[in-house]
């Protein structure tokens, strides 16, 4: 599986992705687990620091706004 400190460090510096860090700020996580690296955003989707159930992350593999909510949560 590929952890959170596998993305290129170059990733988190494009503007779309700056533009989701930001993003994320407005975001809500619920049931945050720490234990498992898992969370739910308050419209349904499930996060991990790998992967979401988001469109933005299944069109483009990259991490999304509710990846780095969690990131940031933990």
């Amino acid at each position: 599986m590929q952890e959170w400190t596998d993305w290129p460090v170059e990733i988190h510096n494009d503007p779309e992705q700056i533009k989701r860090i930001d993003d994320s700020f407005l975001t809500v996580l619920t049931n945050v687990n720490a234990a498992e690296e898992t969370a739910k955003a308050e419209n349904g989707y499930t996060t991990t620091l790998t992967k979401c159930t988001c469109g933005d992350f299944i069109k483009r593999h990259k991490p999304c706004k509710h990846m780095y909510r969690l990131a940031y949560e933990l």
